[in-house]
């Protein structure tokens, strides 16, 4: 590997861990009772209704154990409902509780302006670039997984 592609991957990492960061500090001032993780679970329940642990695991890029620690903190918190499958019992289904879309949808507006200002100065072409430079960076990483398993 070349200096310039450590230098990208390393800028990457930094990026990604600087905007988890500030957005943590941002959801602390306003009160928001969340890390950003638990966050980003309620917004993927908000457009999953009803799926399992695993495929929340797998949108969210997280390991079961960690969701599994998260959603227990989200029902005690009484954001999140856990019920059996009805033909399953083995299996759970995982949903956003009224008090969870209450809180997500009060809160939703204030957070998508302040991830706004992370993009701020970027023109459209730009974005749309760097949105094509990303997805196939993921999609090498996807690969990469997907052998190594093997």
């Amino acid at each position: 590997m070349n200096e310039i592609e450590q230098v990208i991957l390393r800028h990457i990492e930094k990026t990604n861990k600087l905007v988890k960061r500030a957005s943590q500090l941002y959801l602390d001032r306003m009160g928001v009772e969340l890390t950003i993780d638990q966050w980003t679970l309620l917004n993927i329940l908000n457009e999953h209704e009803n799926i399992s642990q695993k495929q929340l695991a797998k949108l969210s890029n997280r390991d079961t154990a960690s969701i599994n620690r998260s959603i227990k903190i989200l029902v005690k918190q009484g954001f999140v409902t856990k019920e059996p499958v009805r033909n399953d019992l083995r299996k759970q289904e995982i949903a956003l509780s009224n008090v969870g879309k209450y809180y997500l949808h009060n809160h939703a507006k204030m957070i998508a302006k302040t991830r706004k200002l992370f993009l701020d100065g970027f023109f459209p072409q730009e974005m749309e670039l760097l949105r094509s430079f990303l997805e196939r960076i993921q999609q090498n990483s996807t690969y990469l997984n997907t052998i190594n398993h093997n």
